[in-house]
């Protein structure tokens, strides 16, 4: 079923072609376990999109000419020319002058990563407080004291997921009002961690975002220090998608009389990943296990 889900490539961002795709892998297989009355409930909404890791053709940075390693895009965070913007780097500080931002790209060093340009993380690898993870797990452990991993470094007041690391709607709103063409946003994890994330709408199409790991981020924090020339590329387009919720019922012995009795099972089927947007499988499969039970006796 995830081979069959991951086919046509890409998050299953809801009414995109690999979303439509999943969506009939489920309902085949919901048929296929004698489910009744299916039926969609459907509408319409914008859909935005750009290439999708780790086809990185219609997103990427250049400072003076010279490419940088981009992991990632921030989805829903608008489009340039062709040609991308062009604008000096400038590293976003909270509170700054907004006049600093204006025609600028701005770079966002997310906290612990702030470290490693301020100085006061040396050991890159392990330090205490502050470092990169290489392991890719960068998710904190659900009750990390009876599950203690060495690896993953033990932060105050935050977390190591990307999703917390991707910028806020306030800064984003910081940088357009000051007048900013772009950002960048420094993920405190290697590129594994941070490569084909999906960054879940913080843009809102305003601003056109980009996210790049912790070791390319050293380069970038020097270089946005220094106010160096950069040229921003995100060339996304928007259509009119239509995305439907599907319903439909395994029927039970008093299906369809006043006495029947329901159970619901519900998930949503739309994401950026298997991982996260898998329950639709799962539905698949309690429904396939109680299928085996004859309707008679459900």
């Amino acid at each position: 079923w995830h081979a069959a889900k991951d086919s046509m490539g890409g998050p299953t961002i809801a009414g995109s072609p690999s979303w439509k795709n999943f969506l009939g892998v489920c309902e085949r297989e919901l048929r296929g376990c004698g489910v009744l009355d299916l039926f969609r409930n459907p509408w319409t909404y914008t859909r935005w999109s750009t290439s999708e890791w780790p086809d990185d053709s219609k997103w990427s940075l250049q400072v003076n000419g010279k490419k940088t390693r981009v992991a990632s895009y921030g989805c829903n965070s608008g489009s340039t020319p062709s040609e991308g913007v062009r604008g000096e780097l400038v590293l976003y500080e909270a509170g700054m002058d907004p006049e600093r931002l204006r025609g600028r790209i701005a770079v966002i060093v997310k906290e612990p990563a702030q470290a490693i340009y301020d100085g006061t993380s040396s050991d890159l690898e392990s330090p205490p407080t502050g470092g990169i993870v290489r392991t890719g797990d960068y998710e904190y452990l659900s009750t990390p004291e009876s599950f203690p991993n060495p690896l993953v470094p033990r932060l105050e007041g935050g977390s190591l997921s990307p999703f917390r690391q991707m910028g806020t709607r306030e800064e984003i709103d910081t940088l357009t009002k000051g007048g900013a063409i772009g950002v960048v946003v420094v993920i405190w994890l290697d590129e594994e961690g941070v490569a084909g994330g999906y960054s879940v709408g913080v843009g809102v199409r305003r601003l056109m975002t980009l996210y790049i790991d912790v070791d390319a981020g050293r380069e970038l924090g020097a270089q946005a220090r220094a106010n160096e020339t950069a040229t921003l590329r995100l060339i996304a387009e928007t259509e009119e998608s239509e995305t439907y919720q599907l319903f439909g019922y395994l029927p039970g012995k008093d299906y369809g009389t006043d006495a029947d009795e329901q159970v619901m099972l519900i998930t949503h089927t739309d994401g950026p990943s298997i991982s996260q947007d898998n329950g639709a499988l799962g539905i698949v499969g309690m429904v396939k296990y109680l299928s085996r039970i004859p309707q008679a006796e459900r």
